[in-house]
């Protein structure tokens, strides 16, 4: 007897902590909130500031006598009306008509002379960004924010020929009533090599560098939306630290990607990338790729999503040379009969290789036969060797093939026509040298 009344004792002795219960119960309920709206799960806008009258609540349960049932079941009743109405207000917050004024203040950084590189730190608040290429010529950035939550200033400064500007937020304003608006857009240049930094808090972030030859990029952000694209004028290193974030990366799909993943509780579909480790990851073609973008992403409760953007390469037009046979109606085997047909090639930095070894291939298109185009290319073995312009002359070395590049006179002609026509359409090509010397003769 003496042993169970102990234990009744003990028992009796311990008290419920009804103030501690509720903190708890509604920092779950508060985080929850958050965790579905980083996974996509649900949608909201609300300032937790608003949440300050908990704070009395709280104190007023830890008043209350935690041996009585009475306060026991006041207890109770409070933390379950306090919860349905914090879920209520996250879900639906109230609407207030008062909102200061915002305003436009515009940013604009002209590019110092002698500039090779420039480096953009910005650092904004909560709100919307936009971050696109395409700033004006002679611009390093430009833009505006539209807020009346905070205002921008703009430094800028030379370092051994890299033109660093900083944009920085002014005259934040702690706004408990009315409607925040926070709307920063940015161009920035496409004309040269650049560093682009990114600090800020609970933001929507819609960073496209397509055009941009962003060699750097970081970004360092909180429970944010990110939306970002890369592009594939120059390798690049970019590194992502984010919190509670939903994280889209879209991707050039003619260069070689590593992606590096350290993350909490994250779902993540990485497309077109292969796990080497636990946490890194690459595409197949990556080690033979010229150029590569590495990224590095460290992430608490978050969704990471990657895919892949066609990209389409300049193209320019030129003219292949071919002989059309239905002119030279009296057979006079004639450079005036070696005639243009128009081609659409990629803008690289070998147009004329480019060109003369598409004319070699014969592709002709039945339109232009029957126009009368014709050519005795292609032949496997004849190949372009190299190709060397120098003071106006250019000089074109071939595989010698016996039997194709003879023959008689009319025909080396006309297969010799075709490959000068076509190289001196390029600016700079006064002459023409076909080599070997043996080559074409008859």
């Amino acid at each position: 007897m003496e042993n169970k009344k102990g234990k009744y004792d003990a028992c009796e002795g311990k008290d419920l902590d009804l103030s501690g219960a509720f903190a708890g119960l509604t920092i779950i309920l508060v985080g929850f909130a958050y965790l579905f709206k980083a996974l996509g799960i649900i949608t909201f806008s609300f300032n937790l500031l608003n949440l300050w009258p908990i704070l009395i609540i709280y104190f007023g349960l830890s008043l209350l006598s935690k041996r009585s049932v009475a306060s026991e079941v006041i207890a109770v009743i409070t933390i379950l009306l306090v919860l349905f109405l914090v879920f209520f207000s996250i879900s639906n917050p109230p609407v207030n008509d008062y909102s200061p004024q915002a305003i436009n203040t515009p940013i604009s950084v002209n590019i110092e002379e002698g500039i090779t590189k420039g480096e953009v730190d910005l650092q904004a608040g909560a709100g919307i960004i936009n971050i696109n290429g395409g700033a004006e010529q002679g611009k390093l950035v430009q833009g505006n924010v539209v807020s009346n939550v905070m205002g921008i200033k703009t430094l800028s400064g030379v370092f051994d020929n890299i033109q660093a500007v900083s944009i920085i937020p002014t005259d934040n304003v702690d706004l408990l009533e009315g409607d925040p608006h926070n709307v920063l857009s940015l161009n920035l240049t496409n004309d040269l090599l650049l560093d682009f930094i990114f600090q800020g808090g609970a933001a929507e972030l819609n960073i496209d560098l397509t055009s941009v030859s962003a060699e750097n990029v970081k970004i360092d952000t909180g429970a944010s939306d990110l939306n970002l694209k890369l592009g594939n004028k120059v390798s690049s290193n970019v590194e992502i630290n984010a919190g509670a974030s939903v994280i889209n990366i879209t991707l050039p799909n003619d260069i070689g990607v590593m992606l590096t993943v350290d993350s909490g509780l994250s779902s993540k579909t990485l497309k077109g990338l292969v796990m080497e480790d636990d946490k890194v990851y690459k595409n197949p073609n990556y080690d033979s790729m010229d150029k590569k973008i590495n990224i590095d992403i460290s992430m608490g409760i978050a969704s990471l999503n990657i895919d892949w953007q066609e990209i389409q390469k300049p193209k320019t037009k030129v003219q292949l040379f071919y002989y059309n046979q239905l002119e030279d109606k009296n057979i006079e085997c004639g450079q005036d009969y070696v005639l243009p047909v128009e081609r659409e090639i990629d803008l690289t930095q070998t147009p004329i290789q480019d060109t003369i070894n598409l004319l070699i291939k014969g592709e002709i298109t039945q339109e232009e036969k029957d126009r009368g185009f014709t050519t005795e290319f292609p032949n496997a073995a004849f190949k372009l060797l190299s190709a060397n312009l120098k003071d106006g002359v250019l000089s074109l070395e071939f595989t010698e093939v016996p039997g194709f590049t003879g023959g008689g006179s009319c025909r080396i002609s006309i297969l010799a026509s075709q490959i000068i026509k076509t190289a001196k359409q390029f600016s700079g090509v006064n002459e023409v040298i076909l080599l070997p010397e043996s080559i074409f003769q008859p």
